[in-house]
């Protein structure tokens, strides 16, 4: 996955060649493999603090104590976001340039101008550029799973 988010990052660096139109779908491919991965370890995560949480209180000696789902949930979610946002930075910047650079709405004609906004708005969201990383860290969830998941876990007392 960070091997992933490197070579996405990479990419969006060095910039596109091609077409508006390649560009626009190599973007849209390049955001949808953005939000894959980060499901993906989020899904990892919360698999490892569900693993954590259950492990509490097994065996004969009671060694583990009950706090480590909850570590092992706010280590592993700053660890996933520390990945996570600088690729993300770097392919959000790199849609706003291509943004800015094909729906130009300095030069519209007066009458055409309400289109061509809504136009740029409308590119704007199927790119995310409106987005913030930490906003796309709590749309997936998957993030904010792992550390519901060990406060409950951390809350509810053993059985």
């Amino acid at each position: 996955a960070g091997s992933t988010l490197a070579g996405l990052r990479v990419v969006s660096m060095r910039g596109l060649t091609g077409t508006p139109g390649e560009q626009l779908a190599a973007l849209m491919r390049l955001r949808r493999i953005l939000a894959r991965v980060l499901q993906m370890m989020g899904s990892l995560l919360l698999v490892l603090v569900l693993i954590g949480a259950a492990s509490v209180g097994w065996g004969s000696s009671e060694t583990i104590p009950q706090s480590t789902a909850l570590i092992i949930g706010a280590a592993g979610s700053i660890l996933i976001a520390l990945i996570h946002i600088p690729s993300a930075t770097v392919l959000r910047r790199r849609c706003q340039v291509y943004v800015d650079e094909f729906s130009d709405i300095a030069h519209v004609p007066k009458t055409g101008l309400i289109s061509a906004a809504e136009d740029r708005v409308k590119l704007e969201e199927i790119l995310g550029v409106n987005r913030t990383s930490l906003s796309e860290l709590q749309s997936g969830l998957v993030i904010v799973g792992p550390l519901l998941a060990t406060s409950i876990a951390a809350v509810i007392p053993k059985l």
